[in-house]
């Protein structure tokens, strides 16, 4: 037996010396090669590019505090961080040729300069349009005032204090720097250009690191565990013995440590306490997936959304919202057709395309489900994880029960909640005062739970049975009202003011609800035109008014 606690012990002190990538590197790996600040939050532009120029290099050519990451010509340059796009054009402001300047709603902005010019002064963004962290702003170029190649001139603003050092927040070290090292080109300009990097990409450099290798063999024998156990473990025990072969240990030097108390209790704990702990703890981890309805594929955005800070913006007040509502498996509404929650997000991505189509402005899109016996937590929290890979947001419909509200806040903020749905018409008695303790209720459950952003409360049907007017939304949570009522397009818009004079409400932080003949009550409409007869326009037809179209919230029955 001691010959076989020596082989264990050797191969699991090989994986356990190669197991060393360092934060940096893995955060780096699992952001598509983009490195991220030191507190996580922030990217770079680009990926696995060269540091061509850094805050000594600018300074030296009485420039500003700024990093210039040398790039291949034309690719994708993505914001730091979510936010809202300030400037974005050709002007040649301060030499930048084409730029861009996003305003990340955290005390900070971001500029991004020398990319392509898309055509008439323009790149891949407009002023006033929000973006996330994943949202291309245009593409690496060579306009301005610059003479190294392409590359991205890339600033950080704080809003009181203006310009601030980049390695302050990011790690220089992590970038390959080669000082002015450009891209080479052929000079003929545009996409034809070939561009050869000048020094291994930082991709490259990556993987020539034999700890990544380690970490790689690790990460696959750990994958085999849970694939072929048997085949894994006989696979370790033999390169153990081939450790101890090339040692050349004798029998006689092992059985006579193997006697020493020392190495008795070190056997015992790196040969039977840790391989317990590791699959007892996979058993727990598929156990917990179980019961909790959670898929493989579904892991990577539960720690997103689950342990780790929400990375999304939250509700931002200006945006377009798409939203489609519904009750799941009961034909009830858009989102009536479908039980499935990757299907259900199709119905959200479909609305929001639609949108766009009309208005020119890329809206986030919204799956507003309204809970039943068919469509309870489970599907509630799959749905979460489908709509947040999709970048969209989930807000639960709950009718008129608030309790309910509170129990699915409860058992749904640690996994990225965006907020709840309060159909008020079948309420009896309705206080601003409850609203507000609602609100304030989802705001300290997402505070708790480590999610950045604010969450929302949508309430329908408020024109006539609240007791309170006012603005309700609370540090946290945005109360968003939405008018649903029947009739045509003129009697809505009317509705829709008195809601926002009742709430306060700005036309962006309210909006309206298009009816069609999926609805029940619209059955008798299929006789007449899309703008006839009782609530029978479609909703192009209804968001086609001015003052319809100015909301921020279009929400499809």
């Amino acid at each position: 037996m001691g010959r076989w606690f020596v082989a264990s012990v050797l191969a699991l002190g090989l994986l356990i010396g190669t197991f060393t990538v360092t934060n940096a590197q893995l955060s780096t790996l699992f952001n598509g090669g983009r490195l991220p600040s030191r507190d996580g939050q922030w990217l770079t532009p680009v990926a696995a590019s060269l540091l061509a120029s850094d805050e000594e290099d600018h300074l030296a050519r009485n420039s500003v505090w700024a990093w210039d990451l040398a790039m291949q010509f034309g690719t994708p340059v993505y914001p730091m961080a979510g936010g809202r796009v300030i400037y974005a054009g050709c002007n040649n402001a301060g030499g930048y040729g084409c730029w861009a300047m996003v305003d990340h709603n955290d005390g900070f902005a971001s500029i991004y300069a020398h990319m392509i010019d898309e055509g008439g002064g323009t790149i891949w963004v407009n002023a006033g349009d929000q973006v996330t962290q994943w949202t291309p702003l245009g593409r690496v170029g060579w306009t301005g005032k610059t003479s190294f190649g392409p590359h991205v001139h890339w600033e950080i603003h704080r809003h009181t204090g203006g310009r601030v050092r980049l390695d302050a927040y990011f790690d220089r070290a992590a970038v390959p720097y080669c000082k002015f090292c450009a891209a080479s080109s052929s000079g003929q300009g545009g996409l034809a250009d070939v561009v050869v990097l000048q020094q291994p990409t930082l991709l490259a450099n990556f993987f020539q690191r034999p700890e990544v290798w380690g970490s790689l063999l690790f990460l696959l024998l750990l994958a085999s565990f849970l694939i072929k156990p048997e085949f894994t473990v006989k696979t370790t025990r033999s390169v153990g013995v081939f450790l101890l072969g090339s040692l050349h240990t004798s029998r006689h030097k092992i059985e006579k440590f193997r006697r020493n108390h020392v190495w008795v209790g070190a056997t015992t704990i790196f040969s039977l306490v840790m391989p317990l702990a590791l699959c007892s703890s996979l058993l727990a981890l598929q156990i917990w997936m179980v019961d909790h309805g959670v898929r493989y594929t579904d892991l990577v955005t539960y720690f997103r959304y689950g342990f780790y800070p929400y990375l999304g913006g939250g509700y931002l007040s200006g945006s377009k919202y798409s939203a489609v509502w519904g009750a799941p498996c009961q034909t009830v509404g858009t989102l009536g057709r479908v039980c499935n929650p990757a299907d259900i997000v199709a119905l959200g991505v479909k609305w929001q395309k639609d949108v766009y189509s009309f208005t020119g402005k890329q809206p986030i899109f919204v799956v507003i489900p309204r809970l039943s016996r068919q469509f309870g937590v489970a599907q509630v929290r799959s749905l979460l994880y489908e709509a947040h890979q999709a970048n969209g947001l989930v807000i639960v419909d709950v009718a008129a029960n608030i309790d309910q509200a509170r129990s699915m806040i409860d058992q749904l903020a640690d996994v990225g909640l965006d907020g709840v749905a309060l159909d008020m018409e079948f309420m009896q008695s309705v206080t601003g005062q409850g609203i507000q303790e609602l609100a304030r209720y989802l705001a300290a459950r997402r505070t708790a739970a480590g999610i950045k952003g604010d969450g929302v409360l949508v309430v329908w049907n408020v024109f006539h049975n609240i007791d309170k007017s006012g603005d309700l939304s609370v540090d946290g949570v945005k109360v968003v009202p939405i008018f649903t009522g029947y009739g045509s397009s003129a009697t809505k818009v009317a509705g829709l003011g008195a809601t926002q004079r009742l709430f306060s409400a700005g036309p962006a932080d309210s909006g309206l609800m298009a009816f069609d003949q999926r609805w029940p009550i619209n059955y008798a409409c299929k006789g007449f035109g899309i703008t006839q007869g009782f609530d029978c326009q479609s909703w192009y037809a209804l968001f086609s008014d001015p003052m319809a179209r100015d909301v921020g919230w279009w929400v499809q029955q």
